[in-house]
């Protein structure tokens, strides 16, 4: 089990990551907000019409390096 700290740890990764991959494509998000966080975190990039949804854990067998080969 992840403490606290590692959750909000996490939770701030998945939020930055979204915010970089939507700039990325070219729009202009305004504060993120968390809609979701379980096994995946999902991000409203509001006033952009974008939500963005980032895994957090790998199914049972995958790991990150076989996860980059897909």
């Amino acid at each position: 089990m992840l403490t606290a700290a590692e959750l909000a740890a996490r939770t701030d990764r998945a939020v930055d990551t979204a915010v970089s991959v939507t700039l990325d494509h070219g729009y202009r998000p305004g504060t993120p907000r968390v809609l979701h966080d379980l096994f995946s975190i999902v991000v409203a990039l509001e006033p952009e019409p974008v939500v963005v949804r980032v895994r957090t854990g790998l199914p049972p067998g995958l790991d990150p390096a076989g996860q980059a080969e897909q």
